[in-house]
């Protein structure tokens, strides 16, 4: 006895296999987006924009600086006004004038970006930080000098604020 080919059997059959091929189909196409989005992450400045913790973190220390954290050298019996006093020239490679981007020495406002550019003085273990918290785009900023005297930060050192405040360095002297 020959089967009758159900009508609504035939018509499922062939709603499962155009469903079959879109899955396959989608799931290709969400292993690319994954794939092109972890290259993606790979850039330091993408990395910014797409992912919401490294937001939060702030931008990698990349020259290989001394612990920004360590604690500060014990002061001699002479205090502090006897320490040698060199100074570092800090620029904003964004743009010409930011006023509201302070250099903050030890956290005291040691300076703003209204000019493009500051110099500060500095003595040794002082702790330098760039606050761009005021603005929400990327800023850049370059340390473009520093004193005879002065090992760290190295001149030439990059730091990039997105409404953060970001760390220089902890300066350190020759002794």
């Amino acid at each position: 006895m020959a089967r009758v080919q159900d009508p609504y059997q035939d018509r499922f059959s062939r709603w499962a296999e155009r469903a079959e091929r879109s899955l396959i189909r989608f799931v290709i196409i969400l292993a690319v987006v994954v794939v092109v989005s972890q290259g993606l992450l790979t850039n330091e400045k993408l990395r910014l924009f797409l992912s919401y913790p490294d937001q939060l973190e702030g931008i990698a220390l990349k020259d290989g600086s001394t612990n920004v954290f360590a604690p500060r050298p014990s002061g001699n019996s002479k205090g502090r006004d006897s320490e040698k006093q060199a100074s570092l020239n800090i620029l904003c490679v964004t743009g010409p004038s930011f006023p509201k981007a302070m250099i903050l020495v030890n956290g005291v406002v040691a300076g703003d970006f209204s000019r493009g550019s500051v110099r500060i003085p500095v003595r040794n273990g002082d702790l330098v930080e760039i606050d761009g918290s005021h603005y929400p785009e990327l800023l850049t900023f370059r340390l473009t000098a520093a004193g005879d005297s002065v090992l760290e930060p190295r001149v030439g050192r990059e730091i990039i604020t997105r409404q953060s405040i970001e760390i220089l360095g902890r300066v350190a002297q020759k002794p």
